[in-house]
Protein backbone atom coordinates (compact mmCIF):
# COMPACT_ATOMS: atom_id res chain seq x y z
CA UNK A 1 0.00 0.00 0.00
CA UNK A 2 1.24 3.60 -0.78
CA UNK A 3 2.54 6.02 1.87
CA UNK A 4 4.09 8.72 2.64
CA UNK A 5 7.55 8.70 3.30
CA UNK A 6 7.64 9.54 6.57
CA UNK A 7 5.23 6.72 7.81
CA UNK A 8 6.07 3.27 8.52
CA UNK A 9 4.76 0.65 5.15
CA UNK A 10 1.67 -1.59 6.04
CA UNK A 11 3.00 -4.70 6.70
CA UNK A 12 3.17 -7.72 3.80
CA UNK A 13 0.30 -9.97 2.88
CA UNK A 14 1.64 -12.67 5.12
CA UNK A 15 1.09 -16.10 4.28
CA UNK A 16 0.01 -17.34 7.63
CA UNK A 17 -1.84 -14.65 9.51
CA UNK A 18 -2.17 -16.55 12.63
CA UNK A 19 1.45 -18.03 13.46
CA UNK A 20 1.75 -19.87 16.62
CA UNK A 21 3.47 -18.65 19.81
CA UNK A 22 7.19 -19.28 18.67
CA UNK A 23 6.58 -17.91 15.65
CA UNK A 24 4.75 -15.00 17.46
CA UNK A 25 7.77 -14.65 19.78
CA UNK A 26 10.11 -13.96 16.51
CA UNK A 27 7.89 -11.60 15.36
CA UNK A 28 7.65 -9.38 18.43
CA UNK A 29 11.59 -8.88 18.74
CA UNK A 30 15.05 -10.53 19.33
CA UNK A 31 15.67 -8.19 22.56
CA UNK A 32 17.04 -10.11 25.24
CA UNK A 33 16.89 -7.48 28.14
CA UNK A 34 13.24 -8.18 29.47
CA UNK A 35 11.12 -7.49 32.98
CA UNK A 36 11.78 -9.15 35.90
CA UNK A 37 9.74 -12.50 35.78
CA UNK A 38 8.18 -11.72 32.59
CA UNK A 39 8.79 -12.96 28.82
CA UNK A 40 8.57 -8.37 27.70
CA UNK A 41 11.55 -6.75 26.38
CA UNK A 42 10.08 -3.12 26.92
CA UNK A 43 11.52 -1.71 24.04
CA UNK A 44 10.37 -4.38 21.33
CA UNK A 45 7.07 -4.46 23.28
CA UNK A 46 6.49 -0.82 22.52
CA UNK A 47 8.14 -0.66 19.05
CA UNK A 48 5.22 -3.70 18.36
CA UNK A 49 2.71 -1.42 19.14
CA UNK A 50 3.69 1.03 17.49
CA UNK A 51 4.05 -0.53 14.26
CA UNK A 52 0.52 -1.70 15.21
CA UNK A 53 -0.88 1.93 16.10
CA UNK A 54 0.60 3.11 12.52
CA UNK A 55 0.17 -0.03 10.41
CA UNK A 56 -3.02 -1.80 11.42
CA UNK A 57 -5.71 -1.59 8.81
CA UNK A 58 -9.00 -2.83 8.59
CA UNK A 59 -8.15 -5.97 6.14
CA UNK A 60 -5.89 -7.61 8.53
CA UNK A 61 -9.35 -8.28 10.86
CA UNK A 62 -10.61 -9.06 7.70
CA UNK A 63 -8.43 -11.45 7.06
CA UNK A 64 -8.76 -13.26 10.47
CA UNK A 65 -12.65 -13.43 10.60
CA UNK A 66 -12.33 -15.61 7.55
CA UNK A 67 -12.31 -12.76 4.42
CA UNK A 68 -10.08 -13.61 1.36
CA UNK A 69 -7.78 -11.70 -0.05
CA UNK A 70 -9.43 -10.92 -3.40
CA UNK A 71 -12.70 -9.67 -0.78
CA UNK A 72 -10.56 -7.20 0.58
CA UNK A 73 -8.87 -5.95 -2.38
CA UNK A 74 -12.52 -5.04 -3.82
CA UNK A 75 -12.90 -3.04 -1.16
CA UNK A 76 -9.79 -0.66 -1.86
CA UNK A 77 -9.53 2.35 0.11
CA UNK A 78 -11.86 1.34 2.64
CA UNK A 79 -9.80 -2.33 3.34
CA UNK A 80 -6.69 0.21 3.41
CA UNK A 81 -8.12 2.43 6.13
CA UNK A 82 -5.47 2.68 9.22
CA UNK A 83 -7.90 2.91 12.27
CA UNK A 84 -5.94 3.76 14.68
CA UNK A 85 -4.24 6.69 13.29
CA UNK A 86 -8.10 7.85 12.11
CA UNK A 87 -8.93 7.55 15.98
CA UNK A 88 -5.73 8.98 17.73
CA UNK A 89 -6.07 12.21 15.36
CA UNK A 90 -9.68 12.51 16.38
CA UNK A 91 -8.93 12.30 19.98
CA UNK A 92 -6.23 15.31 19.55
CA UNK A 93 -9.21 17.11 17.83
CA UNK A 94 -11.22 16.76 20.21
CA UNK A 95 -8.89 16.98 23.71
CA UNK A 96 -9.99 13.00 24.19
CA UNK A 97 -7.30 10.64 26.36
CA UNK A 98 -8.92 7.32 26.32
CA UNK A 99 -8.29 5.42 23.57
CA UNK A 100 -10.27 1.89 23.10
CA UNK A 101 -8.51 -1.16 22.04
CA UNK A 102 -9.99 -4.35 20.50
CA UNK A 103 -7.62 -6.92 21.77
CA UNK A 104 -8.14 -9.11 19.03
CA UNK A 105 -7.06 -6.87 16.24
CA UNK A 106 -3.84 -7.59 18.30
CA UNK A 107 -3.90 -10.81 17.51
CA UNK A 108 -5.12 -9.88 13.57
CA UNK A 109 -2.48 -8.26 13.03
CA UNK A 110 0.92 -10.57 12.61
CA UNK A 111 3.74 -8.80 14.59
CA UNK A 112 1.38 -8.40 17.32
CA UNK A 113 0.30 -12.11 18.44
CA UNK A 114 3.45 -12.11 20.64
CA UNK A 115 2.26 -8.74 22.42
CA UNK A 116 -1.63 -10.26 22.05
CA UNK A 117 0.08 -13.36 24.19
CA UNK A 118 1.71 -10.64 26.91
CA UNK A 119 -1.21 -8.93 27.49
CA UNK A 120 -3.36 -11.66 28.66
CA UNK A 121 -0.64 -13.37 31.21
CA UNK A 122 1.03 -9.71 31.76
CA UNK A 123 -1.73 -6.75 31.78
CA UNK A 124 0.04 -5.17 34.82
CA UNK A 125 3.19 -4.82 32.80
CA UNK A 126 2.24 -4.23 29.64
CA UNK A 127 -1.12 -1.39 29.17
CA UNK A 128 1.48 0.93 30.94
CA UNK A 129 3.67 0.49 28.22
CA UNK A 130 0.71 0.40 25.74
CA UNK A 131 0.20 4.03 27.40
CA UNK A 132 3.17 5.39 26.37
CA UNK A 133 3.45 4.08 23.17
CA UNK A 134 0.00 5.82 22.35
CA UNK A 135 1.54 9.10 24.06
CA UNK A 136 4.80 9.15 22.03
CA UNK A 137 2.75 8.74 18.89
CA UNK A 138 0.20 11.31 19.89
CA UNK A 139 3.26 13.46 19.90
CA UNK A 140 4.17 12.54 16.29
CA UNK A 141 0.81 13.46 14.78
CA UNK A 142 0.57 16.24 16.43
CA UNK A 143 4.24 17.36 14.93
CA UNK A 144 3.12 16.66 11.97
CA UNK A 145 -0.16 18.72 11.68
CA UNK A 146 1.89 21.27 12.89
CA UNK A 147 4.16 20.97 9.72
CA UNK A 148 1.57 20.53 7.72
CA UNK A 149 -0.49 23.99 9.25
CA UNK A 150 3.08 25.59 8.98
CA UNK A 151 3.17 24.48 4.93
CA UNK A 152 -0.16 25.41 4.34
CA UNK A 153 0.22 29.01 5.97
CA UNK A 154 3.36 29.48 3.68
CA UNK A 155 1.86 28.87 0.72
CA UNK A 156 -0.95 31.00 1.72
CA UNK A 157 1.51 33.72 1.69
CA UNK A 158 3.36 33.41 -1.39
CA UNK A 159 -0.57 33.09 -3.37
CA UNK A 160 -1.75 36.44 -1.46
CA UNK A 161 1.69 37.87 -2.46
CA UNK A 162 1.32 36.28 -6.04
CA UNK A 163 -2.59 37.49 -6.73
CA UNK A 164 -2.19 40.80 -5.26
CA UNK A 165 -2.58 43.63 -7.49
CA UNK A 166 -1.34 46.32 -4.79
CA UNK A 167 2.32 47.62 -5.19
CA UNK A 168 4.66 45.80 -3.03
CA UNK A 169 5.22 48.89 -0.44
CA UNK A 170 6.57 48.04 2.86
CA UNK A 171 3.87 48.64 5.68
CA UNK A 172 4.57 48.45 9.38
CA UNK A 173 1.02 47.48 9.98
CA UNK A 174 0.62 44.38 7.47
CA UNK A 175 4.96 43.79 7.57
CA UNK A 176 7.28 42.21 9.88
CA UNK A 177 10.74 43.57 10.69
CA UNK A 178 12.44 41.33 8.11
CA UNK A 179 10.07 42.96 5.24
CA UNK A 180 8.07 39.86 5.19
CA UNK A 181 3.86 39.39 6.07
CA UNK A 182 3.72 37.73 9.52
CA UNK A 183 3.62 34.36 9.56
CA UNK A 184 0.39 32.89 11.05
CA UNK A 185 0.44 32.03 14.64
CA UNK A 186 0.40 27.89 14.95
CA UNK A 187 -0.71 26.52 18.09
CA UNK A 188 1.63 24.45 19.68
CA UNK A 189 -0.13 20.89 19.31
CA UNK A 190 2.85 18.86 20.74
CA UNK A 191 2.54 20.84 24.51
CA UNK A 192 -1.08 20.16 24.61
CA UNK A 193 -0.49 16.38 23.80
CA UNK A 194 2.62 16.47 26.41
CA UNK A 195 0.43 17.45 28.97
CA UNK A 196 -1.91 14.75 28.90
CA UNK A 197 -1.94 11.68 30.00
CA UNK A 198 -3.23 8.67 27.55
CA UNK A 199 -4.90 5.96 28.28
CA UNK A 200 -5.59 2.38 26.65
CA UNK A 201 -8.74 0.47 27.44
CA UNK A 202 -8.25 -3.02 25.98
CA UNK A 203 -11.84 -4.77 25.55
CA UNK A 204 -12.22 -7.95 23.49
CA UNK A 205 -10.09 -10.04 25.50
CA UNK A 206 -10.05 -13.92 26.65
CA UNK A 207 -12.82 -14.59 29.01
CA UNK A 208 -10.29 -16.48 30.97
CA UNK A 209 -8.45 -13.11 31.47
CA UNK A 210 -9.44 -11.60 35.26
CA UNK A 211 -8.46 -7.70 34.51
CA UNK A 212 -9.25 -6.91 38.07
CA UNK A 213 -6.15 -8.50 38.63
CA UNK A 214 -4.41 -5.04 37.65
CA UNK A 215 -5.73 -3.87 40.56
CA UNK A 216 -6.29 -6.88 43.61
CA UNK A 217 -7.21 -3.90 46.53
CA UNK A 218 -10.38 -3.56 44.52
CA UNK A 219 -9.54 0.86 43.63
CA UNK A 220 -9.48 0.25 40.34
CA UNK A 221 -10.43 3.46 38.79
CA UNK A 222 -13.46 3.01 36.38
CA UNK A 223 -13.97 5.95 34.71
CA UNK A 224 -9.96 6.27 33.40
CA UNK A 225 -10.18 2.01 32.36
CA UNK A 226 -13.85 0.76 32.49
CA UNK A 227 -12.65 -2.41 33.88
CA UNK A 228 -14.52 -2.18 37.16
Amino acid sequence: MPVRDDEPHSDATFSNVNPDTSEADALGGQSTRVIWGTNIAVQDAMSAFKNFLYGFATKYRLWADGATEDETRVMGDAAEEREYITMMNTMRQLGLISMNLDVRNLKAYPTTLKLWHQLHAYPQEIIPLMDQAVKDVMVELAMKEMERLRSRGQRGQLRSRNLSSAPAVPSSDAMSEAGRAPQPEIPDLVAEVETKPFKVLPFGLDSSVNMRDLDPAGTYDCQTRSLC
